[in-house]
């Protein structure tokens, strides 16, 4: 009797410490909540990024604000196994994307799943997104645009603002 229940208590302990990829990567953007900072361009303008959880922890909205103050929101929450990403464009337009299976809590790959407000293909939209955790103070945050069918990728290396 003995035996099965060591058994079970085994399989229940592995069962737990394989969470989906989904929840440890929710919980890698959890980990990165607060203030950050990218310079861009030759002149040192800086863009900042705010990531915050909200409605019990079951999301992360990242504010991301241009030098010129303009602003633009992504949403991240938990979608059954699925971890999906919802960005609120500047273009008007709010594409969805899927965390790639492939990802890991500290590098994840959003890949464009639909849109709303998106007439056609062939205007300005976010097909990719990937967050790459370096450590506790800097994180690299790379977007991938298709604008008629041309790809431009902009590579954004932030790091931590302490108050």
């Amino acid at each position: 009797m003995r035996f099965p229940t060591l058994l079970l208590a085994f399989a229940l302990l592995l069962s737990g410490a394989r969470a989906p990829i989904a929840d440890r990567a929710f919980t890698g953007l959890q980990r990165i909540t607060g203030n950050w900072q990218a310079s861009i361009g030759t002149k040192g303008a800086i863009i900042r990024l705010n990531l915050r959880t909200i409605s019990n922890d079951s999301a992360v909205v990242e504010t991301f604000t241009t030098p010129n103050g303009r602003e633009t929101l992504t949403i991240f929450h938990p979608d059954g196994n699925r971890l999906l990403a919802t960005h609120y464009c500047a273009q008007g337009n709010q594409p969805r994307l899927a965390l790639d299976p492939n990802s890991t809590s500290t590098e994840m790959t959003f890949r464009f799943l639909d849109a709303t407000n998106l007439q056609s293909q062939e205007e300005a939209h976010l097909v990719r997104l990937v967050i790459k955790i370096k450590d506790d103070e800097h994180f690299e945050k790379t977007e991938a645009y298709v604008h008629r069918g041309v790809e431009e990728v902009t590579v954004y290396s932030f790091t931590r603002v302490r108050s």
